[in-house]
C-alpha cells in the first residue's frame, strides 16, 4: 500500500469527528422530538399534529442505526490506516497521529 500522508489521516480523522458529531445530533434530537410530543399530548394537541411529530421521531430513530453503522466503518478504516502512519516517518504524520488517537477514543 502507499505511505500514508498526513493528509490521509486528518481527512479520516474528520470523517470520525463529523458522524460522531452526527450521531450525538440525532440523538438530541430524538429526545427533543420525543419531549415535544409529550408537551403536545398534554396539552391535548389533535391526532393528526401528533401523528405528524410521530412520523418524525420515526424518521430520527431510523437514522441512528445508519449512523452508527457509518461511525463503526469509518473507525475501523481509521484504526487500519493509524496502524500504518505508525510506521511513518514524516512528522507531520506524528503530529497528526495525537489528535487521531484522541478522536478515536472519544469515537468508542
Amino acid at each position: 500500500m502507499a505511505a500514508i500522508t498526513a493528509r490521509d489521516l486528518k481527512i479520516q480523522t474528520d470523517v470520525v469527528r463529523r458522524l460522531c458529531k452526527e450521531l450525538d445530533s440525532y440523538k438530541s434530537e430524538l429526545h427533543a422530538h420525543e419531549e415535544k410530543v409529550k408537551q403536545l399530548s398534554a396539552e391535548g394537541e389533535d391526532e393528526a399534529r401528533l401523528r405528524q411529530w410521530s412520523n418524525v421521531i420515526e424518521e430520527t430513530r431510523n437514522m441512528i442505526p445508519c449512523t452508527e453503522a457509518r461511525l463503526s466503518e469509518a473507525v475501523s478504516k481509521l484504526e487500519d490506516t493509524l496502524a500504518l502512519a505508525r510506521t511513518s516517518s514524516s512528522s507531520e504524520v506524528q503530529k497528526q497521529i495525537a489528535d487521531t488517537e484522541r478522536i478515536l477514543e472519544t469515537a468508542k
